[in-house]
């Protein structure tokens, strides 16, 4: 927990918080993907964060992204802006590319919305 925390970045005007799980995270702590269960949940529990997301490794260049959300932000539709789906407070899709740019593209996702 301590590798991913050092990757959170908070973001317009601290509304939203993200962190990254690396396959090396996992393979420098001995740690496995089922350990990270439960991540998501610790951005969203900060005050003044609309919107918590996770961008887990899942292949060389491709990443899994869980979105949670309070109230009434609805991060399904980012999700499906991207192939994926949930409903208005958890939503989850899978975006191929390097971690920054797809950071750069779901922040221009959440933007928008």
């Amino acid at each position: 927990m301590s590798r991913v925390l050092e990757t959170l970045i908070l973001d317009m005007e601290n509304r939203t918080a993200s962190l990254v799980v690396t396959w090396k995270h996992l393979q420098d702590t001995g740690a496995t993907m089922e350990q990270t269960d439960g991540f998501i949940d610790i951005p969203r529990t900060v005050k003044g964060i609309d919107i918590a997301m996770l961008y887990t490794q899942m292949g060389e260049k491709q990443f899994k992204l869980s979105l949670r959300s309070k109230g009434k932000v609805n991060v399904e539709k980012i999700a499906r802006k991207f192939g994926g789906g949930g409903h208005i407070n958890a939503a989850a899709c899978r975006i191929d590319g390097d971690i920054e740019a797809i950071q750069a593209r779901v922040l221009e996702a959440v933007k928008e919305l």
